[in-house]
């Protein structure tokens, strides 16, 4: 529910600061209720943050990715296996980019985390680059179709139960003036 509806650059940072997607990631319901959907929206919503989208990134990358199903619900909204690819980092399929800093020595092997920001760093690069804009805005008009289709089932689900009490409110009142009467 905390991915839902319009969301701010700062409201999109705190969610990413203080959930824990590791509880939610093996779970079928955060996957039923379009959970994946709204981090790739959150993902292509905030261009211009960088640091957002590279968290957002990782946490698919690492959190997400390593489950079948996860992947295969991403694949279903992005309908694209490169960019699927990257957020998989079980894939063997090879990335469609150069990752920068990929092999350089650092005296110890890099972490997942490290790794990972890597990769995330250089697919927002080649992502953003005007060769990839087509793609791009495929998926995010996808994305945004998806997002707007979940909404509108959500805000009439509010809309009826909004009806149902404010009928049995009017049921209530119509008791009570016949009691007092």
């Amino acid at each position: 529910r905390c991915l839902r509806g319009p969301m701010s650059r700062q409201g999109a940072m705190v969610l990413m600061q203080g959930f824990s997607f590791e509880w939610v990631a093996e779970k079928a319901a955060f996957r039923e209720c379009n959970g994946l959907c709204h981090l790739l929206h959150i993902l292509h919503a905030f261009p211009d943050e960088r640091d957002l989208q590279i968290g957002v990134g990782c946490v698919l990358r690492n959190v997400f990715g390593p489950s079948e199903e996860n992947r295969k619900a991403m694949l279903k909204v992005l309908e694209d296996a490169e960019v699927c690819a990257v957020l998989s980092p079980n894939s063997n399929a090879a990335l469609p980019f150069a990752v920068e800093g990929a092999g350089e020595p650092d005296g110890e092997e890099a972490d997942q985390s490290e790794e990972s920001a890597r990769i995330m760093v250089s697919f927002l690069h080649w992502y953003y680059d005007a060769p990839q804009t087509a793609r791009r805005e495929a998926i995010e008009a996808r994305i945004n179709r998806q997002v707007a289709a979940v909404e509108a089932v959500v805000k009439k689900a509010q809309e009826k139960a909004a009806g149902k009490r404010a009928k049995r409110l009017k049921q209530l009142q119509e008791r009570q003036t016949k009691a007092a009467a």
